[in-house]
């Protein structure tokens, strides 16, 4: 009777379902992963790590050590993680499980690429000051703003236009933002300011005369721009014949221009203006000389 018993005892033993210390720890085994909440990274933003580690049972791991690539490391869980610069870093994370005093690692490791905010440059258009970038002009007059780079999305404020430019007739602020093609965003606010008008004066440069008869009579003897006294900044002009040349030319005109050519009479006949100011539209057309 006692032999049957111990014969039971051992069978028992011997295929028990208890496990080994051996088999325990490599259910504990850390197996370490962890993945990124952004779809972008782009400069500036904050990058959101989740643990995902797991011990081979498929129990969760939150004993961690977190290795950010720049200098920078965590034990938190999940982290959220700031990058100063751009480009490439790589991050690691370190699992750990402890199992009666047995410590067991495993670590992982992904590289992440931290993209440069897209940069934004304006070009300005109208206002009567196309050559000179300025950013104000007269009552009456238009402004308009593009972007300079080329990006696949476009919103102005407040205007809530997408396209690449806009044209203003009123003074404020108005922001573009853009998105590139790494999903990162960036904005630019510009200040515009359309000045009043003086009594009587227009945002465009206005011909008083488009013929002239130099015969000394007091009519017509001169070229002459309207309002002109009422002007901010010198006004350029280029007067052309036929053939292209210049025949004069002036930075600060002063309605001065009697149909001369080296102090010569022109001939009679159809001549070509050029006309700009600062603020102020342009003008361009003709003037007839007559005797």
């Amino acid at each position: 009777m006692k032999n049957i018993v111990l014969i039971t005892l051992l069978y028992l033993l011997a295929f028990s379902p208890t496990k080994s210390i051996a088999q325990l720890r490599a259910d504990t085994d850390p197996e370490a992963f962890f993945s990124i909440s952004n779809s972008g990274l782009c400069e500036g933003d904050s990058v959101f790590f989740i643990n995902e580690s797991k011990t081979i049972a498929g129990n969760s791991i939150n004993t961690v050590h977190w290795y950010f690539g720049d200098g920078s490391d965590s034990r938190v869980e999940h982290p959220i993680h700031k990058y100063n610069s751009t480009g490439s870093v790589t991050v690691s994370l370190v699992a750990f499980t402890n199992t009666n005093g047995i410590i067991e690692t495993d670590s992982t490791s992904q590289t992440i690429t931290i993209n440069p905010s897209p940069t934004i440059s304006f070009s300005y258009l109208g206002g009567g000051t196309n050559f000179t970038n300025d950013t104000s002009f007269l009552e009456g007059g238009t402004l308009t703003i593009s972007v300079i780079e080329n990006y696949p999305v476009y919103l102005w404020a407040p205007s809530a236009s997408t396209s690449q430019s806009i044209t203003v007739n009123e003074s404020g602020s108005y922001l573009a933002i853009v998105v590139d093609a790494n999903g990162c965003s960036n904005q630019k606010q510009q200040i515009i300011t359309v000045s009043p008008l003086a009594g009587g004066d227009s945002a465009s440069i206005q011909i008083g005369n488009d013929i002239l008869t130099p015969n000394g009579d007091g009519i017509n003897d001169l070229f002459k721009i309207i309002d002109l006294d009422k002007y901010a900044f010198e006004v350029e002009i280029s007067i052309y014949n036929l053939w292209g040349d210049i025949i004069y030319h002036s930075t600060d005109y002063q309605n001065d221009w009697d149909g001369t050519y080296n102090s010569n009479l022109l001939d009679a006949g159809t001549y070509y203006y050029i006309i700009r100011s600062k603020n102020r539209k342009g003008n361009m057309g003709y003037i007839d000389i007559l005797k």
